[in-house]
């Protein structure tokens, strides 16, 4: 018996395609729903802030698996924008469409004149929902902990999501509560390695100025004129992997670092730039960011962390100790008093043992 011919079914689970862009975040277990929803209505409030609603209000990018030519059962569009993002929009010139003309003759029969009733208030808000425009488009990825959010080609995704988190950091508020971690993607390749080196390509110019492929051959391709170079600046290459066990970890970063200038150097701990490459299963995301590590790996909970979870005492670091007894309430004074003595009796403890010991040693000598 043969093997059974592949059919191409139309699995829901994964819809992360080559070509898109956006952010890839993590979020906590089994709240994968949830944390999408808190993020694109997080992405929508800042967008409109930054860019303002002409701006925000584009179509996706396509993906790879977008078809421009519109077939006749509406699966895809000409625009490349995939069923669930149609907006219900009404028709220019003015004509009523078959449901309400159905409903305006029944009206009429039941002899209200056609006039209509009036609907709640919260009807109308979930209409005026329903046809606004959106921004930002959740795609499955199909792995724990991990949400996608497509972003439209007008907006930037690491511009974006550093100038979110640096208005999050002004403000003070995480505004966030299932979301642990942002990823800005700039695009999407295959996971292979010709397919990432080809993207890393394009992703890296506008900030290293990347040699032309041609070039790189082990040598010092800095020399060469398709070069086009940028001021000397510090990197590293931040690379995970979920789902895919087929590519190795030393030849994507081996790959990308080759078409890197020579004249950039490499920097693990206070790097300018971090090259940010995320594998997850057939796909492969890559972006430039800055101040990483000022945005905790731009993880949102470690930016927000409680004062209490580094110092418990409450009390500054610099001055828990120093501090006077009459600066402190009644409570901090006993609280620091009985810290203080605490601290004294396993200091004078240790003294003691040591004395022991000492003692012991001389014994031995003599």
């Amino acid at each position: 018996m043969g093997k059974k011919p592949y059919r191409k079914t139309n699995d829901r689970s994964f819809e992360v395609e080559s070509g898109m862009a956006g952010v890839l975040a993590m979020c906590h277990l089994k709240k994968e729903t949830r944390a999408q929803i808190e993020l694109k209505s997080l992405f929508e409030e800042y967008a409109e802030k930054f860019y303002g609603e002409e701006q925000s209000l584009a179509k996706p990018r396509k993906g790879r698996g977008v078809n421009d030519n519109a077939n006749a059962d509406g699966s895809e569009t000409p625009d490349g924008v995939l069923k669930d993002d149609l907006v219900e929009e009404d028709s220019e010139d003015g004509e009523q469409s078959l449901e309400d003309a159905f409903k305006a003759e029944m009206q009429m029969l039941r002899g209200n004149d056609g006039a209509s009733k009036p609907k709640d208030r919260s009807e109308l808000d979930k209409k005026e929902r329903i046809k606004a425009p959106r921004r930002f488009w959740g795609r499955a990825v199909g792995a724990q902990c991990n949400v996608f959010i497509q972003m439209p080609p007008s907006i930037d995704p690491p511009s974006f999501i550093h100038r979110l988190l640096t208005e999050l950091a002004a403000e003070g508020k995480k505004k966030t509560r299932y979301i642990t971690r942002l990823v800005p993607i700039s695009n999407i390749s295959h996971a292979s390695i010709p397919a990432i080196t080809k993207m890393a390509k394009v992703v890296l110019e506008p900030e290293f100025g990347v040699i032309d492929p041609v070039s790189v051959d082990g040598s010092d391709s800095t020399a060469s004129p398709n070069a086009t170079l940028r001021a000397p600046r510090s990197y590293k290459i931040e690379l995970r992997t979920r789902h895919n066990d087929k590519l190795k970890s030393e030849e994507i970063i081996d790959g990308i670092a080759a078409l890197v200038p020579k004249h950039h150097r490499v920097d693990l701990k206070h790097p300018e730039l971090c090259v940010m490459v995320e594998v997850i299963k057939s796909v492969c995301g890559i972006s430039v960011v800055e101040d990483y590590y000022k945005f905790k790996k731009y993880n949102i909970e470690a930016m927000f962390e409680p004062t209490k979870a580094q110092n418990p005492s409450g009390l500054p670091k610099h001055s828990e100790e120093s501090v006077e007894d009459d600066q402190l309430s009644d409570s901090d004074q006993k609280t620091h008093s009985k810290r203080k003595a605490e601290s004294e009796d396993k200091a004078g403890v240790s003294s003691d043992v040591n004395d022991v010991i000492d003692r012991g040693k001389k014994q031995k000598k003599e």
